[in-house]
């Protein structure tokens, strides 16, 4: 089951989930070893005319007034890998990106790290790993679309995809994982009574609909469900089910799965809240990574 190929079902980093038909998918990052990685399809034009038209888009970025182009030079980082280091700042001519592809059967996987100049020898071993890493699945690994990063896990790891309802764009939902050197116990609530009297100031109020423990995919976290009014507006529903994380663990990261919408809108909200939470699973750690 590849992540992208299916509408009912989404991974995302070491978590899967169902989807309701009702959502559509906005947006998506992952990023592992700190490389941002992600996946397309590949267009009728084929792995060319994706890599012709990033190139453009580089092209078109500013370069820093003491050099003449913004491209430091494109390469091969592996065989039908091509490459390109390129500088992402327009004001300091040391700060460098490397930006890489691999046609993958129908999609294309692309890869990207930032690096000072002189550290481009250790980004692009570091590149080649998790190229090298990626398989056309997603049964396990860290999971970047239409299939994972199979390599051993990393201490820097963050995924995140959100939605948008169908008919009702002012329902969003997202979900977020990301590693953490110590548990992120910010909640919601933390600040409570602060939060209410700020808004009681200005005419508006605050209702707490739920705070309880609840478990999602073997993890032990907090949900909480509240009602926030400002003055002259409709109330708004914004719930939110959070894991603060194990140390350094990429198998128990900080996950934050949040939904917004309409007091309107909340029973609707409740619905593909309950489907998304209660469906949330781990992939596992590929059984081909140094454990």
């Amino acid at each position: 089951m590849n992540g992208d190929d299916s509408e009912d079902t989404q991974c995302v980093g070491r978590f899967r989930m169902s989807v309701p038909k009702a959502l559509a998918v906005e947006g998506r990052s992952q990023s592992i070893y700190r490389v941002d990685v992600r996946t397309v399809p590949i267009p009728s034009g084929g792995l060319e005319a994706v890599w012709n038209d990033r190139l453009t888009q580089i092209r078109a970025l500013k370069a820093p007034p003491e050099v003449a182009d913004v491209i430091v030079r494109t390469f091969a980082l592996e065989p039908e890998v091509p490459a390109v280091w390129y500088r992402r700042s327009s004001e300091f001519a040391r700060l460098l990106a490397l930006e890489a592809m691999r046609a993958v059967g129908y999609h294309v996987l692309l890869v990207s790290r930032g690096a000072e100049s002189g550290h481009e020898p250790g980004i692009e071993a570091l590149v080649k790993i998790v190229v090298d890493a990626y398989e056309p699945s997603t049964s396990s690994g860290f999971c970047v679309g239409y299939g994972s990063i199979t390599s051993e896990p990393s201490q820097s790891e963050h995924a995140s995809i959100s939605f948008v309802h169908r008919m009702l764009p002012d329902i969003t939902l997202s979900f977020n994982s990301q590693t953490v050197r110590e548990p992120n116990e910010t909640y919601f609530l933390d600040d409570i009574e602060s939060v209410e009297r700020g808004l009681a100031a200005q005419g508006g109020k605050l209702k707490v609909l739920r705070n309880e423990v609840r478990s999602a995919a073997g993890l032990k976290g907090t949900e909480e469900w509240i009602s926030v009014t400002e003055r002259g507006d409709q109330p708004l529903s914004l719930f939110s089910w959070h894991f603060p994380g194990v140390a350094e663990s990429s198998e128990q990261p900080d996950v934050v799965l949040k939904g917004e919408a309409p007091a309107e809108h909340q029973a609707e909200l409740e619905t593909l809240w309950e489907e998304m939470l209660t469906s949330l699973q781990p992939i596992p750690p590929s059984p081909t990574s140094a454990r």
